[in-house]
């Protein structure tokens, strides 16, 4: 149910968390993420959350930008310590959207999915939520910064026209009634259990249930060339498996997809 996104429901919904006393609130930032990255250096000790009711200059992958309306889009940065496995952390974020989705799958009796490598897509095929996973080293620590942005609700103010047929809104995904309390609580708890696996193994077969590109035909831009080829999943390091023409399968790591429309 929508409603005024207020700190003081946001701090009683994490009192029985490891995050209690640990929320950040802002009525208004330009980036979780920077802000999250600035307490980072002022020697604010993992694990907390910054959570902020409207975001103006929020940061996606490829230096996109994610702008949020008040009420409306959950903008938050769970910062926890990082693994010290490189496997862990090369696949983190891929490995978050799964725990993610499973998790609202749980609270939302809904199907979400997952376009690789880490935005959660609504059963009709728009954008509901974007991640971004930044890893802070200083001399002692390694941090990971998880900026999360969730279409929960609504916007009262139109959204640009350019960009509004591939938003997807939470609320239009399920007939559950919900709160951002609600979808800022599991993805914090999801994010902390996904820092505390100890393995991989299991992360193709997990993401399979959500893979909303498998088998179809994408292309990826590699800088020097495009490779186009069949989606096949991914390997349980998090990276895409892409089929060729040639029928050979060629993992691609860390860049970004998209679907050729015929």
């Amino acid at each position: 149910m929508r409603e005024i996104f207020e700190k003081s429901k946001l701090v009683s919904a994490f009192s029985n968390t490891e995050f209690a006393d640990k929320i950040f609130w802002l009525d208004c930032v330009d980036s979780t993420n920077v802000y999250a990255s600035k307490l980072l250096s002022e020697k604010v000790e993992a694990p907390f959350v910054v959570v902020a009711r409207e975001q103006n200059a929020g940061k996606g992958r490829l230096s996109r930008k994610w702008y949020a309306q008040p009420d409306t889009t959950l903008c938050m940065s769970v910062v926890i310590p990082a693994p010290h496995d490189s496997t862990l952390i090369r696949s983190f974020t891929t490995r978050v959207a799964v725990s993610v989705c499973s998790a609202l799958e749980k609270k939302l009796s809904t199907q979400l999915y997952i376009k690789w490598p880490n935005d959660i897509y609504s059963s009709t095929g728009k954008k509901i939520a974007g991640m971004l996973t930044e890893l802070k080293i200083d001399a002692t620590e390694k941090s990971i910064i998880l900026g999360i942005g969730i279409n929960c609700f609504h916007p009262e103010n139109p959204v640009d026209e350019s960009i509004a047929e591939t938003i997807g809104i939470l609320e239009d995904s399920t007939t559950q009634n919900f709160s951002m309390y609600d979808i800022a609580k599991i993805v914090a708890l999801a994010i902390l259990e996904t820092v505390r696996a100890k393995s991989t193994e299991n992360l193709a077969r997990e993401f399979s249930h959500y893979d909303w590109l498998s088998g179809k035909d994408i292309q990826i831009d590699v800088g020097s060339s495009v490779l186009s080829g069949i989606a096949s999943g991914i390997a349980n390091n998090g990276e895409l498996l892409l089929k060729l023409k040639t029928g050979e399968i060629k993992q691609i790591a860390g860049l970004e997809a998209s679907i050729i429309k015929k």
